[in-house]
């Protein structure tokens, strides 16, 4: 997943960090743009309320493969995740 984010940044991370792999995160004036990883036990959900816990949400998107992505993990033979970016 993909989202913008406003509010207690050092809080919100340090719960984050435990419950997701973070990917990427930017810093812009008072917004934090993240990409995270979900594990199968954690559910867009409740990434949802912990961002909402800690201050507000100005974007929040799925990152899904595509069709690029799956052609060639198949032509590889690798196995292509189903979940969330």
């Amino acid at each position: 997943y993909e989202f913008t984010f406003e509010g207690d940044e050092d809080a919100f991370v340090k719960e984050l960090e435990q419950k997701v792999a973070i990917e990427e995160s930017l810093k812009a004036r008072t917004l934090l743009k993240m990409k995270v990883r979900l594990s199968e036990h954690f559910s867009s959900n409740d990434l949802l309320k912990i961002i909402l816990k800690y201050g507000s949400i100005h974007s929040f998107n799925e990152i899904l493969p595509s069709m690029n992505d799956i052609f060639i993990s198949l032509v590889k033979g690798e196995k292509l995740e189903a979940v969330e970016a």
